[in-house]
């Protein structure tokens, strides 16, 4: 089987590890073990043209992994496509503007890629969705367990935010995002953290719109539970607790494997239907469902379909997950043959 798997390429080597020129290492290690078994390439999207033509590509070589600088199609290179790493929307800490993409270029990305004829992964409308975190308020409207957002999309003061949010929903503190995908916790920050007003205009005229949420306590002391989903199968679900309300690599969280309940599994579940209900895409593919306790109840704070943290290395799972991520794979694959042959014989 060959497999195309979109991600970043780290061209000026400015995250250099062992398999560079890979940006992100657990792509490095995808490749190196599945090109043991199939036809493996890394495309960054940002190379392919109208038609799919990609000016370059890596493939695994007999020590590292190799650019290949030749034209080819994306046809050529993948039977099933997996769009793994897209980079973040907004530039943080650890990136560069180099490693930012606009929401029109991406989204420009997924209108074409909806086109191409062999199956991808995730879906492009499923992407499309993600860019935004507003599906969070169609859950809340479904009464769905979500934890209650508020779009803010024009400047408040910090009081009026503050108040409003408290008042609906008893929390002593209120965090504010950025609404599009950015990444690594890019912009997540405490209201409470901005100094003035001007700052948090600052801040808001940077980001906007923003999304505002209550501050669960839990997170301090239970952290977020994840489910990670390769297609309608749970992989494994791992608790992460920083100390902090943000969950991410810089404030060094301690992972565990845990065993999800039913009623956990089955609320994620629930919100994979009402997404597929309510904006018409397919949401079997890789992601992650984050989930913070409130009175002992699992909130869905977020689903991350965009270059999802499965973490696979801090759990030091990688054979493990990359047998059942191939098996998702290949029956990915055998499912859309099945169907283009029952296509061919009506």
């Amino acid at each position: 089987m060959r497999i195309a798997i979109i991600a970043e390429i780290d061209r000026e080597n400015e995250f250099p590890h062992e398999f560079s020129p890979i940006r992100y290492h657990h792509v490095g290690y995808w490749l190196q073990e599945l090109s043991k078994r199939h036809e493996v390439a890394i495309v960054d999207w940002r190379d392919l043209d109208e038609g799919f033509n990609a000016k370059e590509y890596v493939i695994q070589g007999e020590q590292r992994p190799q650019i290949i600088r030749e034209e080819k199609n994306l046809e050529d290179l993948g039977d099933v496509i997996l769009i793994r790493q897209s980079g973040p929307m907004h530039s943080q800490k650890r990136g560069t503007e180099k490693f930012k993409f606009s929401e029109e270029s991406y989204k420009q990305f997924l209108t074409s890629i909806k086109q191409f004829s062999r199956p991808v992964i995730n879906d492009p409308e499923m992407l499309m969705l993600a860019i935004s975190k507003e599906y969070l308020l169609t859950l809340e409207k479904n009464g769905l367990p979500v934890i209650p957002s508020l779009i803010v999309t024009k400047p408040i003061s910090i009081d009026a935010l503050k108040e409003h949010l408290i008042a609906l929903h008893s929390c002593r503190e209120v965090v504010v995002k950025p609404k599009l995908f950015s990444g690594y916790g890019a912009g997540v920050r405490k209201l409470s953290s901005f100094s003035n007003d001007n700052e948090f205009k600052e801040y808001f005229e940077k980001f906007n719109p923003l999304i505002a949420q209550p501050v669960l306590e839990s997170i301090y002391v239970e952290g977020e539970f994840s489910l990670i989903f390769l297609g309608e199968q749970v992989s494994h679900a791992v608790n992460k607790i920083t100390g902090s309300f943000l969950i991410n690599q810089d404030f060094n969280p301690t992972y565990s494997q845990f065993e999800p309940s039913e009623e956990m599994i089955e609320t994620a579940r629930q919100v994979k239907k009402m997404i597929e209900q309510e904006y018409h895409c397919s949401m079997d593919g890789i992601m992650r469902f984050d989930f913070i306790k409130k009175d002992g109840i699992f909130l869905l704070n977020e689903i991350e379909m965009i270059n999802p943290g499965l973490y696979i290395r801090d759990l030091n799972m990688y054979p493990e997950f990359l047998e059942k991520l191939e098996k998702y794979l290949v029956s990915v694959k055998e499912k859309f043959d099945s169907k283009f042959i029952e296509q061919e014989l009506r």
